[in-house]
């Protein structure tokens, strides 16, 4: 999967929102939290074996080309965090059906217990059902994105099609943010800036570096 296809082609949507204002601010506190932890981190939301799962889907997103993967910026991290300390209730539970939906349809269609899964039976998933979508399917993901939520208590919640798209939405977003939001990646490879910075209203143009700038 090319990673500017990838971002480029996912398509389906926001999932759930947050402020930039937010996830810098929780960012900024989940770094210092990981650093202490360092090798030693275990997950506080997730199971170990879903941590693992989305460390990998979140690499396949954003692998490794002349700048580090996901995996090493360790944004499974990040989506542990963002899930247990932002997350409303409601919305940890939507995440969590649509991770086992995930799973189920994983099992189904690749023929692979989830835990033994291999990073291109993940790849394929990834390609099916986020990256090529025709525009029908677009479409119909937009609307369940957009479309309230089924009673989760409800008997196959979990293989219900809102729950699965809303999971790969705020997969995408998540990645997304904790990668561009991670140490590694803004102060190695993008501009970066502590919050508060200088601020510089009127500067020459030749003067601006051409990189983008971190989260």
């Amino acid at each position: 999967m090319n990673r500017r296809n990838a971002i480029r082609n996912i398509g389906i949507g926001a999932g759930i929102t947050i402020s930039a204002g937010a996830l810098a601010t929780l960012f900024s506190s989940c770094q210092s939290e990981m650093a202490v932890e360092k090798d030693n981190w275990k997950p506080q939301f997730l199971a170990e074996t879903d941590a693992s799962l989305l460390d990998e889907l979140s690499d396949i997103i954003l692998p490794a080309t002349d700048t580090p993967g996901a995996k090493e910026a360790k944004v499974v991290r990040y989506m542990d965090m963002m899930i247990k300390n932002i997350y409303k209730a409601e919305d940890q539970e939507a995440f969590n059906l649509g991770l086992t939906g995930f799973k189920n349809l994983l099992q189904k269609e690749q023929e692979v217990e989830p835990t033994k899964a291999k990073r291109k039976h993940l790849a394929a998933m990834l390609d099916k059902h986020m990256v090529n979508l025709s525009e029908e399917q677009l479409a119909e993901a937009m609307k369940l994105l957009n479309s309230d939520a089924p009673d989760p208590k409800a008997e196959g919640a979990a293989e219900h099609p809102y729950y699965i798209t809303q999971f790969l939405a705020s997969l995408r977003n998540l990645t997304i943010a904790g990668y561009f939001g991670s140490e590694l990646i803004a102060t190695n490879h993008l501009n970066y800036l502590p919050v508060p910075g200088p601020y510089q209203g009127c500067i020459p143009l030749e003067e601006v570096d051409g990189k983008a700038w971190a989260l």
